[in-house]
């Protein structure tokens, strides 16, 4: 007699240990802003996804300053004054997972020694001021203000990023300063020209070759010192290196790990400390019928 073997076989997906979606907070709090975005998230197994309706709060050395509520997007805006010293506490809470909380120092101001410019180039000197390893990340700033020369009225102000196209910001460390300052040159990308020949004098105004139109440009260096742990994440996320400065990835001895400070969830809050120098740039002064009368550098 023969008996039929059927085999049965049946595939087994291990699942990963721990929660099924967990609760993400990731914010840059600048001392020389008032109003901040602390952006909440979900991690799940299957992705990140945002996490609307998180009431997010903040606390500055103990006080309650301002509570918001996540958008669509998961942005939560909060206004607050901070100050480097300060010890400021996010705490949120979202409908689907846990609630988390989040803990920074705001570190001291860094000093920038002089600022000037050089072949269309910045040079910035930082000071190293401590025996301890500080680390900084520095952008650039190109502020444009448009006003009509006779009243005084502004017509146009706009603040854009003119670091060397595609760039934001940089980070580094005076990790190779040993005790003195450093000055270091800053490629960026001037916006200038795009602004010359537009017509100020159609601007809400009746075109007249009376009147003068004067744009200003003036470029602003933010140079913040940062903690470890945002130092290296921003140096992780932006995936390359700085001709002249420190290389963080020189240092690394083991695989990388995003730093994180979420107490019961993932992410990382922190503050930077800011400190400004701002340079004239430009001026170029235009009739009512957008005709360039002068256009120099004021540097």
């Amino acid at each position: 007699m023969l008996l039929p073997v059927v085999s049965c076989s049946q595939m087994i997906v291990p699942e990963p240990a721990g929660a099924d979606r967990i609760l993400c907070l990731n914010a840059r709090l600048y001392t020389a802003d008032t109003l901040h975005t602390v952006s909440a998230c979900y991690g799940c197994r299957t992705g990140v996804e945002p996490a609307p309706g998180t009431v997010v709060a903040c606390f500055v050395n103990g006080v309650r300053v301002d509570e918001a509520v996540a958008d669509s997007l998961g942005d939560a805006p909060l206004r607050a004054h901070i100050r480097p010293g300060d010890t400021v506490c996010i705490t949120a809470e979202a409908p689907l997972a846990p609630s988390v909380s989040a803990k920074a120092v705001a570190p001291p101001v860094p000093t920038i020694g002089y600022a000037s410019f050089e072949d269309f180039s910045m040079l910035m000197q930082v000071v190293d001021s401590t025996p301890e390893e500080e680390y900084f990340v520095v952008k650039l700033y190109e502020d444009d203000r448009v006003y009509n020369q006779d009243s005084g009225e502004v017509v146009l102000q706009e603040r854009t990023g003119v670091l060397v196209p595609g760039e934001q910001e940089r980070v580094f460390s005076d990790h190779a300063f040993a005790g003195a300052a450093k000055t270091m040159n800053i490629s960026y990308h001037s916006n200038r020209y795009t602004y010359m020949y537009k017509d100020y004098g159609s601007y809400d105004y009746e075109v007249s070759d009376k009147q003068r139109f004067v744009l200003e440009t003036s470029m602003r260096l933010r140079l913040c010192s940062l903690c470890a742990e945002d130092y290296w994440t921003s140096f992780l996320l932006s995936g390359d290196n700085w001709d002249g400065f420190e290389n963080p990835l020189d240092q690394l001895g083991s695989p990388v790990v995003y730093p994180s400070n979420v107490d019961g969830g993932a992410g990382l809050v922190a503050v930077r400390s800011c400190a400004d120098a701002v340079l004239p740039y430009a001026e170029v002064i235009m009739d009512g019928n957008g005709h360039v009368l002068s256009d120099r550098y004021l540097f």
